[in-house]
């Protein structure tokens, strides 16, 4: 009993999803596309992202070897 309910429940919440789906106008997909990044910027930004990173980690590893005492 417990199994077919939790079945029936998980059943429920699949179909309210589908109908909670919002309806995307045609504009409001060109809006959206017009607000996002082009590709050469978000390689751009990603390749900032990831180089302030590993100079983050650079710079933490030099100080932890700094700091290593023998």
């Amino acid at each position: 009993m417990d199994k077919a309910l939790r079945q029936a429940s998980i059943t429920q919440l699949r179909h309210a999803k589908l109908v909670a789906r919002p309806v995307l106008s045609v504009a409001s997909i060109r809006q959206r596309r017009s607000t996002m990044l082009s590709d050469g910027e978000r390689k751009s930004t990603l390749s900032a992202l990831v180089y302030n990173k590993l100079r983050a980690l650079k710079q933490q590893l030099t100080e932890d070897v700094a700091n290593l005492k023998f």
